[in-house]
């Protein structure tokens, strides 16, 4: 019994963790990759993206990479609003050259926006090496 009060908080727990893949689609491109231009607004994210990718941010690089957060709720669609929507929204982190995306990595979230953009720029990272 005592067994049973230990492993149920374990499994609901569990139970809440997001499962949604991180798509990329580029990542051939990703060798020639040597600096980049953070073209993020918030400081915050611009400091996770700095720590995870470990490139500095180069004003003059050719490759510059930005971020997309786009929220479901936000949407006026009558469609999607009577529907409903398995995901609150997704996490898009594209790397540009001379304004051509060339590489991108997105995760879909439901509640943990802040877990997605992890996901991806764990992807990002592992994928730039």
């Amino acid at each position: 019994m005592r067994k049973l009060y230990l492993l149920t908080p374990m499994i609901l727990f569990l139970g809440c963790e997001e499962r949604f893949e991180v798509y990329t689609q580029g990542k051939e491109n990703t060798s020639k990759i040597n600096c980049l231009r953070y073209d993020v607004g918030e400081k915050l994210e611009k400091d996770m993206m700095l720590k995870a990718l470990k490139f500095q941010d180069d004003p003059t690089c050719e490759y510059s990479i930005n971020l997309t957060k786009y929220h479901v709720k936000s949407c006026n669609n009558p469609q999607t609003k009577s529907l409903g929507a398995d995901f609150d929204g997704y996490i898009r982190v594209e790397i540009l050259k001379n304004a051509e995306t060339i590489y991108k990595a997105q995760s879909d979230f439901k509640s943990d926006e802040i877990g997605a953009f992890k996901r991806v720029l764990s992807k990002t990272s592992e994928e730039l090496k």
